[in-house]
């Protein structure tokens, strides 16, 4: 070899060794990981405790007013306003058994759901956002039957979550096809340690002329509920502990009223 052909020679060895790094770094490029699909749902108030007139001893009893009371408002009045998003909920539940594909920066489910005999075509998106890392959802819906209403591409549900879905807020919009409407649920949530969370809904029934806005804390045991109209003309408060079995209901302007593990109407502490 001729010494005039090593510089042709390393200036080969170069261009190689440049393309070869580059065709590595192209397919090496990795898929992000995809963010948890939320379940509003679970940060929902856990009110079993007032099925059943039980004592702590697991004893059924005689409640007492105080007891009634907040059972009569949590299951008459608080529990009938969550039954319509938790119908709603299922078309996102389907998406959380679904894997999404990856195009662009943004994930996407595509998947049917099913609801009172009708299908609706679902696409759920998620984009990541650079500077928070929060994940911004939407939920678009699409039907057509006979008796209508009919929507294309409708979007029915947003959201904002961190990637865990473990905080977020979410909203649902009503089967209103050609408007922008406002929501009529909105969940504000964030899980903390073991087996506590705080949770906000702002619920307005189409129905219903009134907005409602619960909020509820659970601390391991210890669950509060506050329960009141946007005008603040009703307010109330419900607290109870699932392992002693106390409790006491308070009213805005009212005294506060308590129960023992009995059920029983006692002096508050």
């Amino acid at each position: 070899m001729s010494y005039s052909s090593v510089p042709r020679m390393f200036g080969l060895s170069i261009i190689l060794i440049i393309f070869i790094g580059c065709s590595d770094s192209s397919t090496n490029t990795e898929t992000p990981e995809t963010p948890v699909v939320p379940s509003p749902q679970q940060f929902q108030p856990q009110t079993e405790y007032f099925d059943n007139n039980t004592s702590s001893k697991g004893q059924t009893v005689q409640a007492g007013e105080a007891y009634q009371n907040a059972s009569l408002l949590v299951k008459g009045t608080v529990r009938p306003l969550f039954s319509t998003s938790q119908v709603y909920m299922s078309f996102l539940e389907n998406g959380q058994q679904q894997d999404a594909n990856y195009t662009d920066g943004e994930w996407v489910w595509s998947y049917s759901a099913s609801q009172s005999g009708q299908t609706a075509e679902i696409q759920l998106t998620a984009q990541t956002n650079q500077t928070s890392e929060d994940v911004s959802w939407a939920l678009m819906l699409s039907t057509e039957t006979p008796s209508g209403p009919d929507f294309d591409n409708y979007q029915f549900m947003t959201g904002t979550t961190s990637h865990n879905a473990e905080e977020g807020t979410w909203n649902i919009f009503p089967y209103e096809p050609g408007s922008s409407p406002s929501p009529i649920v909105t969940y504000e949530w964030a899980n903390q340690e073991g087996e506590s969370y705080q949770a906000s809904y702002t619920i307005s029934p189409p129905d219903e002329t009134e907005t409602f806005i619960i909020n509820y804390s659970k601390m391991e045991m210890e669950h509060s509920l506050s329960f009141r109209t946007q005008d603040g003309e009703t307010e109330v408060v419900i607290a109870w502990n699932t392992d002693t079995g106390t409790g006491y209901i308070n009213r805005a302007g009212e005294d506060r009223v308590c129960w023992d593990e009995n059920l029983e109407t006692v002096p508050c502490q």
